[in-house]
């Protein structure tokens, strides 16, 4: 019989797992209480997480309702393991020189070809992660 276990990982476990992905869900809310979910590469700076975008839909939601989730999965077939990072922050528009160079030195590059010009800096309010295992 397999059982499975569930580890709750520290902060600085979330961040180390974290910094091997640069894929994650963006959750938001409008006007009206609906909830958008926006898949959006990342970087770890410190401890916030930087997204780079363009002007659109996502920034005028961020800019009205800045507290959002931010949350990365990953699966580990060979390893039968698993871990969630779940993340509420505040998010910050950023559109500076500084933002920029610091979104180009992490290797931050929109996954299509826009003009990615705002940076989008998340600040967690609370950091909740699990890893699991399947033996």
């Amino acid at each position: 019989m397999n059982t499975t276990t569930m580890n709750t990982l520290t902060d600085d476990e979330a961040w180390d797992r974290l910094r091997t992905e640069n894929v994650g869900r963006l959750v938001t809310s409008t006007a009206g209480g609906a909830i958008d979910v926006y898949p959006v590469n990342y970087a770890c700076l410190a401890e916030s997480i930087l997204i780079r975008t363009h002007p659109g839909s996502k920034l005028f939601e961020l800019a009205v309702f800045p507290e959002v989730v931010f949350e990365v999965d990953h699966h580990d077939h060979e390893q039968r393991s698993a871990w969630s990072v779940v993340i509420h922050a505040s998010a910050g528009i950023d559109s500076s020189t500084w933002a920029l160079t610091a979104a180009d030195a992490a290797g931050l590059q929109p996954v299509i070809d826009v003009d990615a010009d705002e940076v989008v800096v998340l600040v967690p309010n609370t950091i909740k992660a699990r890893e699991f295992s399947l033996r």
